[in-house]
């Protein structure tokens, strides 16, 4: 049997977190614009946002930017790579139908709109 050690993530220099921080406020701005509650976490040792719904707030993913091989992507707790850092709006995307599958449709973000 192989034990598999999990490596703690590294913690990111003061320009590196800077930096993390304004790409994770572009995220930010259009998770509030789809109808998600966020919080910032910033002080924690890799910035990182908490999203959750107002009618389930005891549900949520966290999300954060993570260096891979082809370059910076948004990560989100669960582990799925959501989008690369350029793009936060299918980010967003991916983030409101992960968390739309567990809190349902009831979302406003996924909320069919009226017919005209």
């Amino acid at each position: 049997m192989v034990a598999v050690i999990a490596r703690p993530l590294p913690s990111p220099g003061r320009l590196r977190r800077r930096w993390m921080k304004h790409r994770l406020n572009r995220i930010r701005r259009l998770l509030l614009q789809a109808g998600w509650v966020v919080d910032t976490r910033y002080d924690a040792r890799i910035p990182l946002l908490h999203v959750r719904s107002a009618t389930s707030p005891q549900l949520g993913e966290s999300v954060l930017l993570l260096r891979g091989r082809h370059g910076w992507y948004y990560r989100s707790s669960s582990g799925d790579c959501l989008a690369s850092h350029r793009r936060p709006d299918l980010a967003v995307d991916q983030l409101t139908a992960i968390l739309t599958y567990w809190i349902g449709p009831s979302h406003p973000a996924r909320a069919t709109p009226p017919e005209q």
